[in-house]
């Protein structure tokens, strides 16, 4: 592939903060994976999976395309762009070469493809945590653009990444969190916590429960908070009525979690 001219600036759009999330829970990427390859076909195509290779934006079908890239990741060299149109003909019954490919089928051959594609290991690029590692990776190994432009994919990357990361509340952190409307993480290991009547972790349940609140629920609003002897983070508040009828205060403890409301791929 090669990119002749960056497609978009160096800002992410939308639609790539959008698929960013998409590929992160349909393949299992860490939130830098799942952005590094959602900046990099936002660098290539702008996620417009009829796009043609070149300067502005010129669209069609592969056979329009000629020698040119084509679609997400402007496919281009070997059997690539022929392997785009027999996986979606064999699967869509759609011949991309007298019809313009679609999202649906950019992404489908991009699944097939890039756990399987020579030279790019999958498994390790799904798990990576370094932004700027990720971003490389993916367009050297398996995008292999013939002029990367890597400082503008980096800069979409991580303006990709801002916007899908959530700002989780370590128990390290020091300052008070008081007023904040907290919410769990969205993850099977952060959707329950006991609610203590101190926050010291065995002392007492409130109402004798465990208290079961998933996202995106809020788990209360802070009335105070304070760190135990293991530095451990606790917050008290007022428990919603799904919890706890009496509407007790409890002091609850969660490994991570989040004050964004609308926060859901973490």
């Amino acid at each position: 592939m090669i990119r002749l001219k960056s497609l978009l600036t160096e800002a992410a759009s939308p639609l790539a903060v959008s698929w960013a999330k998409k590929f992160k829970t349909d393949l299992g990427l860490t939130d830098e994976a799942a952005a590094a390859m959602a900046a990099n076909i936002q660098h290539e195509s702008g996620f417009i999976a009829s796009r043609i290779q070149g300067d502005g934006i010129k669209t069609g079908t592969l056979s329009d395309s000629g020698g040119l890239g084509y679609s997400w990741a402007q496919w281009t060299f070997g059997p690539r762009k022929t392997n785009f149109r027999d996986h979606v003909l064999n699967k869509f019954k759609v011949d991309i070469k007298k019809e313009p490919a679609t999202n649906k089928y950019a992404y489908d051959f991009l699944k097939h493809e890039i756990v399987r594609y020579p030279g790019f290991d999958f498994n390790q690029f799904k798990t990576e945590t370094d932004i700027n590692k990720a971003t490389a990776d993916f367009v050297t190994n398996y995008e292999q653009a013939g002029k990367p432009m890597l400082a503008s994919r980096i800069a979409i990357a991580n303006d990709i990444l801002k916007q899908i990361k959530p700002e989780t509340i370590s128990p390290a952190q020091s300052y008070s969190m008081k007023g904040k409307t907290l919410y769990p993480v969205n993850s099977s290991k952060h959707d329950f916590t006991n609610v203590r009547n101190e926050p010291v972790i065995n002392n007492g349940l409130v109402d004798n429960i465990i208290a079961v609140i998933k996202w995106p629920n809020p788990v209360g609003v802070v009335k105070a908070d304070k760190y135990d002897s293991q530095n451990m983070h606790w917050y008290y508040v007022k428990l919603p009525k799904d919890v706890s009828l009496a509407h007790n205060y409890g002091w609850v403890r969660f490994d991570a979690v989040t004050i964004n409301k609308n926060e859901k791929y973490v």
